[in-house]
């Protein structure tokens, strides 16, 4: 698990980690983890309060998960991001939560409870997302109804 502070140097940060660790990785993977990483790990430190921003990496021969968790409290993001319009080219912000749908074989967003020792139980805020190793860039989306945000199995 990489803790990235709640800076935007965390998005920089975790494209570094993710070079490293997906050297082996085909590059069409890698640049989706890059950029999808990136986008969550922005979305954390942009819209969540100040806490560490966590990432979570599971990789196999056939699937690579990421998840990133921040301190918010909202389990979905806004309806108007699911299965939303790519902004236009000119939009100065990121290409938002669309991408996840065009780049992904799978992504979504839910609440996390949390319990820490002598602390009041409360939850945290997990967007994740699945690569394929051997699925061609976007053609992902090619076919697929809409995306679940319920977690992974």
């Amino acid at each position: 698990m990489l803790s990235l502070p709640h800076s935007e140097a965390a998005a920089r940060t975790v494209r570094a980690h993710l070079a490293g660790v997906g050297a082996a990785w085909r590059p069409q993977v890698l640049h989706a983890a890059l950029l999808l990483a990136t986008e969550a790990v922005t979305n954390a430190v942009r819209h969540a309060p100040a806490a560490p921003v966590l990432v979570r990496i599971a990789d196999d021969p056939e699937r690579l998960g990421i998840e990133v968790v921040d301190a918010g409290t909202s389990p979905l993001p806004p309806a108007r991001c699911q299965g939303g319009p790519m902004p236009h080219s000119q939009h100065l912000g990121g290409r938002g939560l669309p991408l996840f749908g065009l780049l992904s074989d799978g992504w979504g967003s839910q609440l996390e409870a949390v319990e820490d020792e002598g602390k009041e139980a409360g939850a945290r805020h997990v967007v994740w997302f699945e690569l394929a190793h051997g699925a061609e860039p976007l053609t992902r989306a090619a076919g697929r109804g809409h995306r679940s945000a319920a977690a992974p199995g």
